[in-house]
This record gives C-alpha cells, structure tokens and sequence, in this order.
C-alpha cells in the first residue's frame, strides 16, 4: 500500500519494501500485523514507510524513540546518506549526543519559539564550555576559584584550559589532595549548551525539542 503510494507497483514494490525492511532490521517482520509489533519495532516501520519514495525533504519526529542501540546507529547512518544525496531531513529529537553525530545545523525550541540557530560547533562554542568535577572523601576543601556541587567542587567561572587549570589546582590543595578519589573532566556538549540555552532542566526534559536539518 504504502510503496504503491510511494509511485512503485509489481516486482519494483516488493524489491523497495524488502530493502528498506533489511535496512530497517524488519526483514523477518513483513508478514506480522504492525499492531503485533513491538513499540520500537513499530518506530522503524513508521520510517521505514517515510523513507520508501526517495522523498525530497523528510520528517522525522523523535524517530529513535524505543530503539536499541544498534537500530539507532542504522537510523543515523541512514539519515546522514539521505542528506549527503540531497534530501533535506527536517529531524526532531530530545537526544543531543544523535545531533552531535549527524553534525548538521540545530534550531534549538523553548516553547515553540527558535531561539538559536547554529551547527553544532557554533552552539556548543557559544553556550557550552569545559568543564571539571573534582569529589573528595569526607569534607570537601575550600579552593579558590571553585565552588561546592553535587558533593563535590566545580570551577566558578567557565574554564578555557582545562589540563592547565586541573594541574595548578592539585598542586595546590596540600593535605586534602589525599581526600580526592574523583576527577571528571568534560567537554563542551550540546547538552550542555542545551541546558544553558532553556535556563531550566525542567523546561528541557518536558517541554522544549532539538531540531536538526540535514
């Protein structure tokens, strides 16, 4: 039905669904009623019906949703050779580490509103930074330049070096460098710039969605 749709009939139908059932990973699934599917499964039907007509611009909505890893990796890798062959994805997900990985340009929503607009790199540059987590046994010291969080100390201001920073600390802290047992150094994520853009963890775990056009 949805290949006939799609503009394909007879032997070329059959030959488009049962390739984008193999890429899918629904191949062994084409004679079970899609309400015997499970909610993941039914998530890689509804794009794999998107993806059957070589669509010039395709929508996918949060289309990783229930999908374990490995069906997610086809997904992305999918998407990203549809949008090297000209198609223009228009993909919404609550996931920054996917957007990370398609590398494309991101308008980030607060309540339904564009807010920023930018590749990856340019809205991590801009609302993210390095960071580091320094936990200790017992009470956490006083450091200049640090502040207490989540049971440990993390730098007050936004850090621009963060191995030159690490290192002129843990020379200084003496006696209570014997208490550290955990250091924890990221990057500046999508997450992260993310979290800084809604100003409210709330807001982005419940309200607001990452967009990415490929």
């Amino acid at each position: 039905c949805f290949a006939g749709l799609a503009g394909y009939s007879g032997r070329k139908a059959r030959s488009r669904t049962a390739e984008i059932a193999r890429l899918m990973g629904l191949q062994d699934l084409l004679d079970r009623p899609a309400g015997h599917l499970s909610g993941g499964q039914q998530r890689r039907l509804h794009t794999g019906m998107a993806l059957l007509g070589h669509p010039d611009v395709l929508f996918l909505d949060e289309p990783t949703v229930g999908s374990d890893v490995q069906s997610r990796e086809v997904l992305l890798s999918i998407v990203t050779h549809m949008a090297n062959e000209g198609t223009a994805v228009i993909y919404t997900t609550h996931y920054p580490a996917e957007l990370e990985q398609l590398d494309a340009t991101i308008n980030v929503l607060v309540n339904g509103r564009i807010t920023v607009t930018g590749s990856v790199q340019e809205v991590t540059g801009q609302w993210a930074s390095s960071s580091i987590f320094l936990h200790f046994r017992g009470k956490t010291p006083e450091v200049d330049g640090w502040k207490e969080d989540r049971g440990g100390l993390v730098p007050i201001r936004p850090v621009s070096d963060r191995g030159q920073m690490l290192g002129q600390t843990l020379s200084t802290l003496g006696a209570a460098a014997g208490g550290l047992d955990d250091v924890r150094i990221t990057r500046p994520s999508l997450e992260a710039a993310y979290l800084a853009i809604t100003g409210d963890h709330a807001l982005a775990e419940k309200e607001a969605s990452d967009v990415v056009a490929a």
